[in-house]
């Protein structure tokens, strides 16, 4: 998790994606898996801009899934 966190954070490979990415899920998934549903111990982030600045921003923990998400692409890390 911690690794996770700080990729996300420090927006390694782009994660960000310069604007595209409005979310971020931080997901533990069993070797072999590939979930399709979100579960209750995903963590949601959303990435904010930060007032004044072109390509900066700060990420979000949300307190659950965001409504306006019903399905997403996976970047893994592992």
């Amino acid at each position: 998790m911690e690794d996770a966190e700080e990729y996300l954070y420090k927006d390694f490979g782009d994660i960000h994606e310069g604007g595209t990415n409005k979310y971020a899920v931080i997901e533990k998934c069993e070797p072999g898996v590939c979930p399709m549903k979100y579960k209750n111990e995903d963590r949601w982030y959303r990435f904010v801009r930060l007032h004044g600045l072109d390509h900066g921003f700060t990420v979000i923990l949300l307190d659950g899934k965001p409504e306006d998400v019903d399905c997403g692409i996976g970047i893994s890390m592992g």
